[in-house]
């Protein structure tokens, strides 16, 4: 983490981030989508909100 703030697996903040952490979760999972079928690993760690929602268009930049 750097900064004040944090997307991650975990959560879309520093505190729920960190509250994942602690609390021993993990934000890996197994890709079952359709899209996926073709990858060659199937376990990912991705954002649990898109990132879009919360920044503006400048900031996602």
């Amino acid at each position: 983490m750097t900064g004040v703030g944090a997307m991650t697996p975990l959560g879309a903040d520093a505190p729920s981030t960190w509250a994942g952490l602690l609390g021993g979760r993990s934000g890996a999972r197994l890709l079952d989508e359709e899209w996926a079928e073709g990858l060659p690993v199937r376990v990912a760690a991705g954002l649990t909100v898109d990132p879009a929602s919360l920044l503006s268009r400048a900031e996602a930049r």
